[in-house]
């Protein structure tokens, strides 16, 4: 048996990115004033946060028209290709290190940052490899065609 033989976490992955983000906001309390981010990070950040948003939506709405599951544990009946899928074979998983990355900055806590590095860690250990293989097993050739063609972050 190997790591990607074992199935996925029962917590499923916004748990993680909202407790790692809950953890990085209470850290950044500990952080002299003087170690914020500039005004500008302020501003970059909601334009972060609104495209990471958009990422998310337009990729659960091609799970619900597809009509396949948005578990990580499910079993998938489509292998989606378009819209977002198109540059990223994960574009829930990183709108939601966005979503960090966007509140991050938005707050102008460099502590928050840490967040993003930790649920993107969290779901290349944990999810992405047991997905990965489901989608294999399924699919076979046509994943792995497209796994050539598309990367799995950006």
């Amino acid at each position: 048996m190997n790591c990607y033989d074992f199935p996925v976490p029962r917590i499923k992955p916004p748990f993680f990115a909202l407790s790692y983000l809950v953890l990085a906001y209470l850290g950044q309390r500990f952080v002299p004033p003087a170690c914020i981010l500039p005004e500008w990070a302020g501003r970059t950040g909601v334009g972060v946060l609104a495209v990471s948003i958009l990422l998310m939506a337009s990729a659960i709405v091609r799970f619900r028209k597809a009509d396949t599951t948005l578990d990580p544990s499910g079993k998938p009946s489509v292998l989606l290709r378009g819209g977002p899928y198109r540059f990223t074979r994960n574009p829930i998983y990183l709108g939601f290190a966005c979503v960090q990355t966007g509140l991050a900055l938005a707050l102008r806590a460099p502590v928050m940052l840490v967040a993003p590095v930790a649920f993107v860690l969290t779901m290349n250990t944990l999810f992405v490899p047991y997905e990965e293989r489901n989608l294999e097993r399924k699919f076979g050739a046509k994943y792995r065609a497209y796994c050539r063609r598309t990367k799995r972050w950006l």
